[in-house]
């Protein structure tokens, strides 16, 4: 299996609009990665197990994880998909991973929000970043319908951590991709720049 990947969307202000409910996610920059807690063990997102000098850098944002998901334990928190932060000149976020979905689970976009949300992580939003190092956040979620994505759009144009967002479709089930380059019409990717 292999994580979701959206498809490109193009830059949002010229996009057709999407039919159903959806949800916008940051597109941060950096490196997907998928945490298998039982081994805690790393691995990109062509299936390969990280090298241990990379892996290495996520190793405390990890532990966070696990040590969040000891009481409330099951299944659904064997592998999470995440975003490995630190590839960016800045230095900012070295070291953490923001949680970005739950493969294992098998309800819609909502129910595995509601499932990472018992983790009981901070959500890094857009208007809250600043420098840390070695932790692991929930990333955040806004509603299409509630917020004003044209506005967001404009203020975080060309910032060194946010390449865009990504749209998920509200009722879309994680589904494992069976090779590397798929992507899934239910996740949309608008990028800053093209």
């Amino acid at each position: 299996m292999y994580p979701m990947r959206p498809i490109d969307g193009g830059p949002y202000p010229t996009c057709p609009p999407k039919l159903g409910r959806w949800a916008t996610e940051p597109k941060w920059d950096g490196r997907r990665v998928l945490l298998h807690l039982p081994t805690m063990s790393l691995w990109n997102r062509k299936g390969a197990q990280l090298p241990d000098g990379i892996a290495a850098q996520y190793m405390a944002a990890a532990a966070m994880l696990a040590d969040r998901t000891t009481e409330i334990w099951c299944d659904l928190f064997e592998w999470m998909d995440c975003e490995g932060m630190g590839r960016i000149e800045t230095g900012m976020y070295r070291g953490c991973l923001m949680l970005l979905d739950l493969p294992r689970h098998k309800g819609d976009y909502v129910e595995r929000r509601l499932a990472m949300r018992q983790i009981g992580l901070s959500e890094l939003t857009y208007d809250t970043l600043r420098s840390t190092r070695d932790k692991a956040y929930i990333v955040p979620t806004y509603d299409r319908d509630s917020t004003d994505l044209d506005s967001m759009w404009r203020r975080h144009v060309g910032h060194p951590l946010i390449e865009g967002f990504v749209m998920k479709k509200l009722d879309s089930q994680y589904v494992g991709l069976s090779r590397p380059d798929g992507k899934s019409t239910t996740w949309v990717k608008h990028r800053y720049t093209q």
